[in-house]
């Protein structure tokens, strides 16, 4: 696998979370108020993770730790 194809795969995941997040009423405006706002923030997270991703990082580098 590649990064460019590893973000297809992942992007179209967090696609499907946004779809279903959007389900969820809104209860407020912040993480701390609303459950839907803090599953946001965490899938804002994860797909800046995601754009982050480059093809090295698929490159096994055997001095790592097991």
């Amino acid at each position: 696998m590649d990064a460019t194809k590893f973000k297809r795969q992942a992007e179209t995941l967090i696609q499907g979370f946004q779809h279903l997040i959007r389900k969820m009423p809104q209860k407020g405006n912040t993480a701390t108020t609303c459950q839907r706002m803090t599953l946001q923030k965490a899938l804002n997270g994860l797909a800046k993770a995601v754009n982050g991703v480059t093809d090295a990082d698929f490159i096994d580098n055997e001095d790592h730790d097991h």
